[in-house]
C-alpha cells in the first residue's frame, strides 16, 4: 500500500512538474492592452489641462473591446478623481465611468449619474425634414425660421414625406442620447430638430458640449453658437460653445442632420470651466 501511494505521488509531482514551469509564463501572458491602458492613463495625467490630454483618454475608451473590463475602470476611477485633469476632462472620464458600469451590467449606471453630469433629455421634437446631398444642414427649415417667435405647438411644416409637428420627446434616452432614429422615419438624408429651454438663475457664462450623430447646428436664444457640418458617429463632448445666459429661461435649439448613420446627440451644460 505504501509504495503504490508513494508511486502515486511520484505520478502527480511529476505530471505538474511542466505546470510549475509554465506558471510564470503565464504570469508574463498578461493583456497587453492593460498595460497599454496604464502608459495611456499616465498620458492623461500627465497633460493636465493640456486639451491635447484628450487623445490618449480617448484612445483608453477605444481599447475596451481588447481589455480586462476591471482594469480599464480601475485607470477611469484613479482618473476622475485626478485633480491635475481640468474640470470638463473629468466629467468626460466621469461619463465613461458611468458607460462602462453599464457595460458590466449595472442597468442604473446612466440614469441618474448622467443627470448629475448636466445632460439634457428633456426636449421636444420635429423633424424629419430634407437633407437629399446634404444640402438640408446649410438650407433652414421652418422651425428655424421662426426661432426668434413665440413656439407655436399646434404648427405643422412640409417634412421628408409628410407634413411633421412638435411632440414631447419620450424617454427613450440612454447615456444622455437624444435617438432621432428611434424616433422619426425615414432616418436616412433627413434632419431633426430638438428644443427646450434653460433656466438660470442669473445672468452668468455657460458652456454646451456637443456630441452628434451627424453634421450638428446649435442656437443659443436664436443665434448660432456652434456648427459642426461633419457626418462623424456620436462622441461625448466633441465640441464645445461658451454661451451667455439671461437671468430666466435661455432656448437652446439643437439641429443634426444625416445621410444613413446613427441619427442623434448628446448635449451636456456646464458651468464656464466645464463642470
Amino acid at each position: 500500500m505504501e509504495a503504490t501511494a508513494a508511486w502515486t505521488r511520484s505520478r502527480i509531482v511529476i505530471a505538474l512538474a511542466p505546470l510549475l514551469w509554465l506558471a510564470p509564463a503565464l504570469a508574463r501572458a498578461d493583456n497587453p492592452t492593460d498595460g497599454e491602458n496604464s502608459r495611456l492613463a499616465q498620458r492623461v495625467s500627465a497633460a493636465g489641462t493640456d486639451p491635447r490630454g484628450v487623445v490618449p483618454l480617448l484612445e483608453l475608451w477605444d481599447n475596451w473591446d481588447r481589455s480586462t473590463p476591471r482594469k480599464l475602470v480601475a485607470e477611469l476611477t484613479k482618473l476622475s478623481k485626478d485633480a491635475r485633469l481640468s474640470s470638463d476632462r473629468r466629467v468626460l472620464v466621469e461619463t465613461m465611468l458611468a458607460q462602462a458600469r453599464l457595460r458590466l451590467g449595472d442597468p442604473n449606471a446612466v440614469t441618474k449619474r448622467f443627470d448629475e453630469l448636466g445632460y439634457v433629455t428633456t426636449f421636444r421634437v420635429i423633424g424629419p425634414f430634407d437633407n437629399e446631398g446634404k444640402a438640408g444642414f446649410d438650407k433652414p427649415t421652418p422651425v428655424e425660421d421662426k426661432r426668434m417667435e413665440a413656439p407655436d405647438m399646434q404648427a405643422t411644416y412640409p417634412g421628408r414625406e409628410r407634413p411633421v409637428a412638435w411632440r414631447e420627446l419620450p424617454e427613450v434616452t440612454r447615456n444622455g442620447f437624444v435617438p432621432f432614429g428611434a424616433l422619426m422615419r425615414p432616418l436616412e438624408n433627413v434632419c431633426g430638430l430638438a428644443e427646450t429651454f434653460v433656466k438660470s438663475e442669473k445672468a452668468r457664462p455657460l458652456t454646451l458640449w456637443v456630441g452628434a450623430g451627424g453634421a450638428v447646428k446649435v442656437y443659443w436664444n436664436g443665434a448660432v453658437v456652434l456648427a459642426d457640418p461633419a457626418y462623424r458617429a456620436p462622441s461625448p463632448d466633441r465640441s464645445v460653445a461658451m454661451v451667455g445666459a439671461h437671468a430666466g429661461w435661455n432656448r437652446l435649439l439643437v439641429k443634426v442632420c444625416t445621410t444613413n448613420a446613427s441619427w442623434g446627440f448628446q448635449l451636456r451644460i456646464g458651468d464656464e470651466k466645464g463642470s
